[in-house]
């Protein structure tokens, strides 16, 4: 019995073999017709009309692309813009900080005069309005930014683009102390 199930196994695995074999070639001869009628002479004025639209299609789709990746563009310097203002600001935030922390020490030692001088206060002020500063330009820069993309949005929209809106949650809740 043992010697009988040898060979049928053996049987059994060429049929599968060869079916598989079969297959795959089917697949192949079918693949190579479709390519030789997209690949078909093009001296055919049936033609003229479907390639006409063909192409018209193909210079729209380039037209949509390339303005779609002008107003990624566009967004990309925003978002860059805004990481700037928010680093700026938290470096005024931090030197507030560190200066708050300063002056309270000061308030605590202040029966010995403290140890902040008024030049000292002076140039702290002085970084404190830089930082400032760097802030506001930062801001516009933001706002002329922003600027060109609500005139992009607009010629879209005349267009009848529909535009996606990108809004971050800004608003910073202030912990209560209750």
């Amino acid at each position: 019995m043992a010697v009988l199930k040898l060979p049928i196994a053996c049987i059994l695995g060429c049929c599968l073999l060869a079916g598989f074999s079969c297959r795959s070639s089917h697949n192949n001869s079918s693949s190579s017709i479709a390519a030789k009628d997209e690949y078909s002479d093009a001296f055919d004025s049936a033609l003229l009309d479907e390639s006409f639209l063909a192409l018209t299609e193909n210079t729209e789709l380039g037209h949509k692309l390339n303005t779609e990746s002008e107003w990624l563009a566009l967004r990309l310097k925003i978002s860059s813009a805004e990481i700037r203002v928010q680093k700026c600001k938290e470096a005024e935030l931090k030197l507030k900080l560190e200066m708050a922390k300063y002056d309270s020490l000061n308030d605590e030692i202040s029966s010995s005069g403290g140890f902040i001088t008024d030049r000292q206060r002076e140039i702290w002020n002085a970084r404190l309005d830089i930082a400032r500063k760097d802030t506001n330009i930062a801001n516009a820069k933001v706002s002329l930014l922003k600027r060109d993309l609500d005139d992009l949005n607009a010629k879209l929209k005349d267009k009848g683009w529909e535009i996606p809106s990108f809004t971050i949650q800004r608003e910073i809740t202030k912990p209560s102390f209750e």
